[in-house]
């Protein structure tokens, strides 16, 4: 026997004792053999401690390779070694002797389970292997969408490690009992499933279903008895037709038709199970906890009442779900809540209330919805038993409520004035004022500002405002402008929802949909709630947000507002966003990644072509804000979908301001008809604002359709930009990574010093607004020149030299 699978008692009495009856029994001509007992990793107070080492014994002579035994040491070698045996320390391959391998067994369990065998290898011919001949049918299933993932996965390596006949291992997955989450695949030979199995885990783990390529295909399969559809015998089909059949049962597959295998043997394969899907209960003693601990209202929900509710109202049970929700959403102690409660009646919910409660529960459990959830007699009873049937899985985690204690409250908190951050920022601006510099905010300008602009009654060169194109002030712009007020009135004085349409939002709407080169377009009132209300409404609490570090505040707040977690990566830094998107994609439901076309702090672009690589490349959305790029970049001003020259498509959500180069106010959202039209039924900052003002459209729409009629205006704005950018660099003026914008930052460094240049220019005639802590880091603080293609030729020569002169008079 090459090993020996031993009691192993691991004490001083019974060890020497069984290797001196070993040698014995092995006698004196015995080859060497290794020895080892489970049971130094099982334990000995397993029942079934002998059939663990039975089950070990004959993997080590299947598989022809010897466990090591771990942590133990020699008492004293001299037994041992008389009876010539070996105990491994690592892996070890068993040895060639021209004989079946051979192991005896002599283990029992703590309750006296004892196993006592000679286990030896199969020396007949083994059973013939079924040839990979024509295509088979793969059927993975799972109790949830990571557990199919993970095994996927496992799949894919066991059979690269182990080159099982494909036949072989598609009937042996077509027994195996399916579940509800199911992947399909059609395959030609084990190595075409490797390279299925491994891409189509990645579609799963990026969120896709249904067809993810041909003869692949991934779905969740309803509870209740499933038809079942026979698999061809092999050979019965030419190639061809076998694989059109396997396609079509591959898609029945994932919506409902169980597989029954063909009626004939063959061998089966060792394969990965179906990862477990595990649920966690808590069992709480009540009365060692204080009220503070176990807030009343979790006893009242388990008491004096029949169903199963009252066996699951630990952490993570559809009781304490509801009433964390009904906490949060109605801002309600947790202790003042009974099941008894009627949400409208008692608890005061309005319908809002209750479709965001249903939402919040929906975050938590996914799928959970009902139509009684706007019923007028819905009690937290009621809506238990309704959550409850949809927990199959450990359900998200919600926000922490705020805490139930008792006591006064800081009286600070009672009056703005007395905010730690209004104190903070008076700070600042004392410090701004004492400079000696005028302050460089909110001044008063008398007329429109294009390239020049009026203050106290004194001109300036104007580099400080949007009007890219210059068609704020155009009179064409005003004429329309005009007759909008004449027809319309100054407001359309509600939602466009309840107060209808008017023909020149839908204009504009439609309008922007052929500039941008998208299905349709929403218009909003404000560019930054644009934003916020999109990013909000697209992600939610099971989300992440991708976005650079410089993205505006409007993203950043609208990842506040939906809940989502928020990851930035270094600006433009391709890598950094790949290797974050590499890292969490798998981790969340959805990943959105917002970007911007032109960084208006830095004056450059996106790689928007690589962006939308990765987009694919890992199943995330891509929002591009395109607030200062519209109307300024690409040939005909289209923005840097033009400029790249890529499919719109490609981009999920197109969104931009009509402040700028639009002569108007307001934002807009751009994409495919589909999405535009959910937005325009769903989407808050749109549902529940006022429309579009009729003048803010018309403008909007007058401007647009100059930029189509007047392409030289784009023209000329990119020879301004070129021009300065040109200038300041012979000059020696550090205008970091700006290019293909209108936008040229002068960095400066310090505060102070940016500041004091500034305010040398203002003094001078020319305005060009300072940036400087905490709006961006100390040391990076700078000017920002945004050119217009109104701009003259000599007054950007003359900017120029004058910004030269004043940073090298301020040293630094």
């Amino acid at each position: 026997m090459g090993y020996l699978e031993a009691h192993g008692t691991g004490t001083t009495v019974g060890d020497p004792v069984e290797v001196d009856v070993l040698r014995e029994l092995r006698g004196e001509r015995g080859a060497p053999a290794f020895l080892g007992a489970v049971k130094a990793v099982v334990g000995h107070a397993l029942n079934a401690a002998g059939m663990a080492g039975l089950v070990k014994t004959v993997l080590a002579v299947h598989r022809g390779v010897i466990p090591p035994q771990p942590e133990f040491a020699l008492a004293d070698r001299s037994g041992l070694d008389a009876a010539r045996l070996i105990v491994p320390t690592r892996p070890t391959v068993w040895p060639e002797s021209g004989q079946p391998r051979r192991a005896g067994v002599s283990a029992f369990g703590f309750g006296g389970t004892g196993v006592h065998l000679v286990v030896e290898e199969c020396a007949t011919a083994p059973a013939r292997p079924v040839p990979d001949e024509g295509p088979q049918l793969l059927v993975v299933s799972a109790r949830d969408r990571t557990g199919l993932v993970r095994y996927a996965r496992e799949l894919a390596h066991t059979l690269a490690d182990d080159r099982p006949p494909l036949a072989g291992v598609a009937d042996t997955l077509a027994r195996r009992a399916p579940l509800a989450e199911r992947l399909a695949l059609v395959a030609e030979d084990t190595a075409d499933a490797v390279t299925k199995l491994t891409a189509a885990a990645e579609a799963v783990a990026a969120g896709r279903t249904g067809q993810l390529g041909p003869g692949q295909m991934a779905g969740t399969v309803p509870p209740g008895e499933q038809p079942e559809a026979a698999v061809p015998a092999p050979g019965s089909l030419s190639a061809e037709e076998r694989s059109t059949v396997l396609t079509r049962l591959a898609e029945r597959a994932v919506t409902g038709a169980g597989l029954r295998p063909v009626m004939e043997h063959i061998p089966p394969c060792t394969l990965p199970p179906s990862p477990l899907a595990p649920r966690h209960h808590w069992a709480v003693d009540a009365s060692a906890r204080t009220p503070e601990e176990a807030p009343p209202a979790l006893a009242a929900v388990g008491e004096g009442r029949a169903g199963p509710v009252d066996a699951r109202t630990g952490a993570g049970s559809a009781a304490s779900i509801v009433l964390e929700e009904l906490s949060r959403t109605g801002v309600f102690p947790l202790a003042d809540l009974t099941e008894r409660m009627e949400l409208v009646t008692d608890l005061g919910f309005d319908s809002l209330m209750l479709q965001e409660l249903e939402v919040n529960i929906g975050k938590r459990i996914p799928g959970f919805r009902t139509e009684e959830i706007f019923s007028p007699d819905l009690t937290v009873e009621r809506l238990v038993a309704l959550v409850d049937p949809h927990l199959t899985g450990e359900p998200a985690l919600g926000e922490p409520l705020p805490r139930e204690t008792r006591g006064d409250w800081d009286a600070a908190t009672a009056c703005a004035d007395d905010f730690p951050e209004v104190r903070r920022f008076e700070e600042r601006l004392s410090t701004i004022r004492g400079s000696g510099a005028d302050f460089p905010y909110f001044r008063v300008h008398q007329g429109t500002i294009r390239d020049t602009t009026m203050i106290d009654d004194r001109p300036y060169l104007s580099f400080g405002s949007y009007n890219y194109l210059g068609l704020s002030g155009h009179p064409a712009v005003n004429e329309a402008v005009h007759q909008a007020v004449d027809r319309y009135g100054t407001s359309v004085s509600a939602s466009r929802v309840l107060s209808g349409e008017r023909d020149l939002t839908v204009r504009l709407e439609r309008a922007l949909a052929d500039f941008l080169g998208v299905p349709d377009c929403l218009a909003l009132v404000s560019g930054h709630a644009t934003n916020v209300t999109a990013i909000g409404h697209l992600v939610g609490a099971r989300d992440l947000v991708v976005h650079d570090a410089l993205a505006h505040d409007s993203i950043l707040q609208g990842c506040a507002l939906s809940g989502a977690a928020r990851r930035p990566f270094a600006h433009n830094d391709i890598g950094a966003l790949e290797e974050t998107l590499r890292r969490n994609r798998s981790r969340f439901r959805r990943v959105l990644i917002v970007v911007e076309g032109a960084y208006s702090m830095d004056g450059d672009l996106v790689d928007l072509p690589a962006v939308i690589e990765l987009k694919r490349a890992y199943g995330a959305l891509l929002m591009v804000d395109e607030a200062h790029s519209i109307g300024t970049v690409g040939e005909r001003g289209r923005g840097v979908g033009e400029f790249f020259g890529v499919d719109r498509a490609d981009v999920d959500l197109w969104m931009g301001t009509l402040s700028k180069t639009f002569a108007s106010c307001g934002g807009y959202l751009g994409g495919s008809a589909r999405m535009v039209r959910w937005l325009r039924h769903t989407l808050p900052g749109f549902v529940y604002s006022v429309g579009l003002t009729p003048a803010n459209a018309a403008a909007a729409l007058a401007a647009t359709e100059l930029i189509v009629a007047e392409p030289h205006r784009v023209r000329a704005l990119r020879h301004n930009a070129e021009l300065f950018l040109g200038l300041a660099a012979s000059a020696g003026l550090a205008t970091g990574t700006s290019a293909h914008t209108p936008i040229v930052p002068c960095l400066l460094g310090a505060s102070a010093r940016t500041l004091h240049i500034a305010d040398r220019l203002f003094d001078r005639g020319v305005i060009a607004d300072p940036i400087f802590h905490p709006a961006v880091e100390e040391g990076l603080a700078r000017l920002r020149f945004f050119v217009t293609s109104e701009h003259r030729e000599d007054d950007i020569r003359r900017t120029v030299a004058i910004l030269a002169e004043e940073v090298a008079a301020a040293g630094g």
